[in-house]
């Protein structure tokens, strides 16, 4: 069983509160969590910035790639990675040499997970285009995978002639310290994500704070799922990832930890629903260090190999609070979490 931490990113005015993160950074790289993600995007929707504490008219968004190539500077261990970059926001071939990049900075430490995008509006206030179609825009992001796993392997020049993207004897280098098997993860939890995932991906990580849940037992079926679908393809399904992303809100105390965790339900799809209701399903893993890891067994039962969690609310106080809670009560005892099929 593997940890990460995700962070979104705290509302700084000045560079010296930057380096407060990537002292946090540093910190982190030093403990025994096993990676850290940033989520990629221009900016979110108001409502989605309550919940950690900022500004809805000033929605604050450090850039995603900018900031993993800051945090291979100062890191040596843990692994790097978005949660996740939109691919239908930038070409690919952007994306891929960004990147590549960061796996050369970091000598081979990163995690690239992707998703087909949303919301409609983080395209339309830059200009750019936004294919509404779920349907398309998956088509877009399978070959985005596919012409980016193409660049990363290939020692030759690459053509690629797809719908959407098209390379003409297109040079890449340097490759990834990984090569072709960099790791790329998808998001989502819907048919069409699983079954990219069977076909295509290297891991599975969908958000269990997202719209109506992804419970254990939701994970359960979805990973039985993408595992009888991989065989379909001829994959063998122990070479795909199971991971999950969960909030969590945790202290010395369970009425400390209940109190700051209030901050979830400012967010409006989650306003009407009780801290209890989201704890039991897998939206937050809230309480003390023992609670914590009750709620991160309920997903390893379910097949879950890697547990990212991401601090409610998102301060760099609690997110410090955060990595020293779980450095001390969990991550020494994931070691005896049992991992299910």
């Amino acid at each position: 069983m593997s940890l990460g931490l995700l962070l979104m990113t705290p509302p700084f005015v000045d560079a010296d509160q930057c380096q407060s993160l990537l002292e946090l950074v540093r910190d982190l790289d030093a403990s025994k969590f096993d990676a850290l993600f940033f989520v990629d995007h221009m900016f979110l929707e108001g409502d989605r910035y309550l919940a950690f504490e900022r500004d809805v008219d000033r929605p604050y968004q450090l850039e995603c790639y900018s900031l993993l190539a800051a945090c291979a500077a100062v890191t040596s261990r843990i692994r790097l990675g978005t949660l996740v970059t939109p691919l239908p926001l930038r070409h690919p071939a952007f994306v891929a040499k960004m990147a590549a990049t960061i796996d050369v900075l970091s000598r081979g430490r990163l995690v690239l997970g992707v998703g087909t995008g949303w919301p409609a509006r983080e395209y339309e206030a830059f200009g750019l285009p936004f294919e509404a179609s779920h349907r398309r825009r998956t088509e877009m992001v399978v070959e985005a995978m596919e012409m980016m796993r193409s660049l990363f392997g290939s020692p030759d020049p690459v053509d690629y002639a797809g719908e959407h993207y098209h390379l003409q004897r297109a040079p890449f280098f340097p490759k990834p310290v990984q090569g072709a098997h960099l790791p790329i993860w998808v998001g989502g939890s819907g048919t069409t994500s699983r079954d990219l995932v069977a076909k295509l991906g290297d891991g599975w990580t969908p958000a269990a704070p997202h719209y109506n849940a992804v419970s254990p037992d939701v994970y359960r079926q979805g990973w039985a799922d993408i595992r009888e679908r991989a065989t379909a393809y001829g994959r063998n399904p122990e070479e795909i990832t199971p991971a999950v992303l969960i909030n969590t809100t945790i202290s010395g105390t369970r009425d400390a930890a209940w109190g700051a965790a209030s901050a979830q339900q400012l967010r409006v799809d989650w306003k009407d629903i009780s801290l209890e209701s989201m704890q039991e399903s897998g939206v937050l893993a809230v309480g003390t260090a023992e609670d914590c890891l009750r709620q991160i067994e309920r997903y390893a039962a379910a097949g879950a190999r890697y547990v990212t969690v991401c601090p409610v609310p998102m301060t760099m106080d609690n997110a410090r609070r955060t990595v020293e809670h779980y450095a001390e009560g969990v991550l020494p005892r994931l070691g005896d979490v049992a991992v299910g099929n």
